[in-house]
């Protein structure tokens, strides 16, 4: 048992040393943390998702997996312009204090966010209808009806309502990553790259601004993030 010990030992030390001659020398300058007299190094790791793979699927299974994830792929980049849309209207909602001023800030914003389904609506299947108001839920963190609600009058969320029932479906339904596994399994698998998808600009000029200035608004905050904890660190 001792020899087996000593022999399993000198295997790893011999490892451990083939394995290090084989890594350049470099050097990287890195945040460090200090905790009662000890250092050490900070390092932001990515983000990790674990969804369970569904193995041994029947043939009737995958066909439905196959079809979802055709959905998924055709309608998740509409998804994904339209939540940030709604986003950034959120937040300049919050800083408009005139009634009249938001009301008219409301109503452009509802007719960028209609351009963006002007012609394509109607190209898009039930199935597709029904995923894609899952995933607008998804991507605005709480569901589309409320997030409406607050851009629009309440007239004017009842019609996108009334819309989401051709499909078969509302848009007071809730995304929930629990019982829409599947679907999240997928968005998962694209967001890492796993599946190819088509991504398309937004269909206006006044989108494509908006998305942009949002896009540099998340940037300075981001930086002024890592300043802060960079600081916070030192």
């Amino acid at each position: 048992m001792m020899r087996k010990t000593i022999y399993i030992f000198l295997c790893m030390v011999f490892a451990m040393e083939l394995w290090s001659q084989q890594i350049p020398n470099s050097s990287k300058i890195v945040r460090v943390h200090i905790e009662n007299g000890d250092t050490m190094p900070y390092v932001l790791l990515p983000d990790f998702n674990y969804t369970e793979l569904r193995k041994n699927r029947s043939k009737r299974q995958q066909r439905q997996w196959n079809r979802l994830m055709t959905n998924i792929v055709k309608v998740y980049p509409y998804a994904k312009i339209t939540g940030e849309l709604l986003e950034y209207y959120d937040q300049e909602l919050a800083k408009i204090e005139d009634e009249n001023d938001r009301k008219k800030y409301m109503a452009e914003a509802e007719e960028v966010v209609k351009a963006e389904f002007r012609g394509e609506i109607t190209n898009m299947t039930i199935s597709q209808g029904k995923v894609l108001v899952k995933l607008i839920d998804r991507e605005t963190g709480q569901t589309s009806y409320e997030l409406i609600k607050e851009l629009r009058s309440g007239f004017t969320a009842f019609m996108w309502n009334s819309v989401a029932l051709l499909f078969g479906n509302s848009l007071k339904a809730e995304y929930d990553p629990i019982e829409d596994a599947d679907i999240e399994q997928i968005v998962q698998m694209i967001e890492r790259g796993e599946i190819a998808v088509a991504w398309r600009d937004a269909a206006t000029a006044k989108a494509r601004s908006d998305l942009d200035k949002k896009k540099r608004r998340d940037l300075r905050k981001k930086n002024r993030k890592e300043q802060k904890d960079l600081k916070k660190n030192i």
